[in-house]
This record gives C-alpha cells, sequence and structure tokens, in this order.
C-alpha cells in the first residue's frame, strides 16, 4: 500500500513537473530549461557532425550525443503519457483512453514526431536536414510553451485533449 502511494504521488510530480509546468516550481523550471539545452545541443551536434574532417575526429561524441538526447527526451514522453491521467479534465476516462486521447493531440504528435528520427538515426543513415528541421521544430514548441506557461501557471499543452474527443 506504501508503495502504491508513493507510486501516485511519483506520478502526480510528473504530472506537475511536465505538464503544469509552472514558473515557480524549481524542478519545472530546471528540467524544461534542461530540455531546451538539450534540444541546442543536439541541433548543434548534428550541424557540426555534417562536416566530415569534424565528423571523422568526434564521431564518438556526435554518438554520445544522440543517444543521450535519444534517451532523456523518450523517458520525458513516456513519463508524460502516464502521467497524463493526473490532468483534471482526463481524470474521469480510463486510464488508457486518457493516455491516447492525450497521445493524439497535437503538440504530444511534435513530440513523437521529434523523437522518433533520433532513434531512426541508429538504425542507419538519415537525411539531415529532416533530423535538423524536426528537432528545431521541438525547440519551437518547448520555447512557445514556456513562454504560455510563463504567463500563467497553467499550461496549454494537455488542454489539447480537450479537442479530441475522447476515443
Amino acid at each position: 500500500m506504501m508503495a502504491r502511494r508513493r507510486i501516485l504521488r511519483f506520478r502526480q510530480r510528473c504530472y506537475e513537473v511536465l505538464d503544469v509546468g509552472s514558473t515557480h516550481d524549481p524542478a519545472s523550471r530546471a528540467v524544461h530549461r534542461g530540455l531546451v539545452l538539450l534540444v541546442l545541443i543536439s541541433v548543434g551536434a548534428a550541424i557540426f557532425e555534417s562536416i566530415p574532417r569534424l565528423y571523422a575526429q568526434y564521431w564518438l561524441a556526435f554518438q554520445l550525443v544522440e543517444l543521450v538526447a535519444a534517451g532523456v527526451f523518450m523517458v520525458e514522453y513516456i513519463l508524460r503519457i502516464w502521467a497524463i491521467i493526473e490532468h483534471p479534465p482526463l481524470q474521469h476516462l480510463p486510464a488508457w483512453r486518457a493516455r491516447i486521447s492525450y497521445s493524439l493531440s497535437p503538440s504530444v504528435m511534435v513530440d513523437l514526431v521529434a523523437i522518433l528520427p533520433l532513434f531512426l538515426a541508429f538504425a542507419g543513415p538519415s537525411d539531415l536536414q529532416v533530423l535538423l528541421l524536426l528537432r528545431l521544430l521541438r525547440f519551437f514548441k518547448l520555447a512557445a510553451t514556456r513562454r504560455v506557461s510563463g504567463r500563467s501557471s497553467k499550461r496549454s499543452r494537455p488542454s489539447d485533449a480537450r479537442f479530441w474527443p475522447a476515443l
């Protein structure tokens, strides 16, 4: 019973940090800034990786950046979907339905489209311009979300789910 309560508290905290994103919460600010920084590092690495001389010398560092970015973004994505059942407008739905409804919202689809190429890059050669564009799309989404959430303690992202009828 105690373990279940800890899991529920952890899920609530994940929701607060990842989706509510209050500017008054140091953890929310730190996570958001870390994600933006990781996107910028990932984009920078992808740009420098396109220079053959740099790639030949630092290929391992570039691969490490890709691996870390892919791992962090995947964990963030999974935690957001897991914790979204804490979002008040979705609490009346069964957990699986709330998660699917949220997963189909436009901003979450942007996240998915932005992280998939990171994993596909490990499968083989990829079109660098597409990867850069998708990473920049994620950066701008994060920046816009922060700008919206910076004006109030409410965050716009979970409300995307209200535009998608419950399945």
